[in-house]
């Protein structure tokens, strides 16, 4: 369980318990290993939170064409309607939720998406269609990005008066409602919220990882992957000042532990300019990383959806560099937050890097904490229990 998946459940299960709803998690087995989910089920009454271990086929991790990424979508479809069955057989269920809606979004555009009349929520992430009509960068257009595009208009307007998707994305929202006001009823917004800050339980942070104390530190997040942009940052360190520290907090994949291994990163790991902290990293950390860096690192390659730790840079008002594009791109440029640069060109970045070192630019705490606000637990909340509402009698 990856990505944004740990955190809207924990959201979604506090929320929802909070407001007197009962809930029942369906997951494949392997999942309910998770630190998050542990949390969560030691926390709360089973009474009030119960657990449903599905096993599933095995998915297709990198599917090399339409076909095989159909048939993904086509095992999560299933997995969906088997979730339910047996969830049926232990409860009446008022409401299904599905918190990453597009693993199964382009199927279910196909097909249709129905469980018998039950109420229906689905969060979708990743649309990428209406950037360009709407003010932020988006992909080149593409066959399969028009295919996608249709694939999603058409799900919007199967849906039926009991349903509805709820995106993280004002623009796709203010696109739909724009050029398609017919089944702008079935989609609604829900901030990407962030859990609220938390205080700095280690103040030594800087000092056990062996930063020096005029270091100034760029921070990577989460979990590191090859969109992060690592190789970016870390190629351009032979053209950045000898003060300036790199920190890869998060669990790294493959790619970046290969990459790490090359020479080159090597090099900047033995003189002690590169440090990493290789693990999971609960919410309750936050601050203690966040506190001991100076830059925020959010220059992700081929990337338009939103990112949690734009808003965790805000949260402890820390300036980002940020790529250009998407929603990253955009909401950096909204609110003057860091700087959102064509990560492509190296120049520009170290540019960018020595113009926040020496505080050329420099938001101040209205604009970080505007950003905050709009992506709040209390805005999620807010968003949320409406929907519920509506859907359930």
């Amino acid at each position: 369980m990856t990505g944004h998946r740990p955190s809207y459940l924990r959201r979604i299960i506090n929320t929802s318990l909070t407001n007197n709803y009962r809930v029942i998690v369906a997951m494949p087995t392997s999942c309910f290993e998770h630190q998050v989910v542990k949390e969560l089920f030691g926390k709360h009454n089973p009474s009030q939170l119960s657990g449903i271990r599905c096993d599933v086929m095995s998915k297709i991790t990198e599917p090399k064409n339409q076909l095989l990424m159909l048939l993904n979508q086509y095992r999560c479809a299933r997995f969906y309607r088997t979730a339910l069955t047996e969830a049926q057989a232990k409860e009446k269920i008022d409401l299904i939720f599905i918190g990453m809606l597009e693993d199964a979004a382009i199927f279910s555009g196909i097909t249709g998406l129905s469980f018998g009349g039950i109420p229906l929520l689905g969060i979708v992430m990743r649309q990428q269609f209406h950037f360009s009509q709407m003010g932020a960068i988006g992909p080149s257009v593409s066959k399969q990005g028009n295919f996608k595009k249709a694939v999603f208009l058409r799900l919007l307007k199967r849906s039926s008066a009991k349903t509805i998707i709820l995106t993280i994305d004002t623009l796709l929202l203010n696109y739909i409602t724009t050029h398609h006001p017919d089944i702008c009823h079935s989609l609604a917004h829900i901030p990407d919220a962030v859990d609220d800050r938390v205080s700095v339980t280690n103040p030594n942070v800087r000092k056990d990882l062996g930063i020096p104390s005029n270091a100034f530190v760029i921070m990577a997040y989460g979990a590191l992957r090859e969109n992060k942009g690592i190789d970016l940052l870390v190629d351009a360190m032979d053209k950045l000042p000898e003060r300036v520290h790199v920190l890869l907090v998060g669990n790294q994949n493959s790619e970046i532990r290969s990459y790490l291994e090359e020479k080159h990163s090597q090099k900047h790991i033995a003189s002690g300019r590169i440090h990493q902290v290789n693990r999971y990293i609960d919410v309750t950390e936050d601050a203690n990383f966040f506190t001991c860096a100076d830059l925020i690192w959010v220059g992700y390659k081929n990337y338009y959806a939103m990112s949690a730790v734009l808003v965790q840079a805000a949260q402890y008002r820390r300036p980002v560099l940020a790529t250009d594009v998407g929603l990253i791109g955009w909401l950096t440029n909204k609110h003057k937050t860091g700087l959102a640069i064509n990560i492509s060109k190296q120049d520009e970045i170290v540019k960018s890097i020595n113009h926040i070192a020496l505080q050329i630019f420099e938001p101040d705490n209205n604009q970080y904490d505007a950003l905050v606000e709009e992506h709040s637990l209390a805005a999620f909340e807010n968003a949320l229990l409406p929907c519920y509402e509506k859907l359930i009698d």
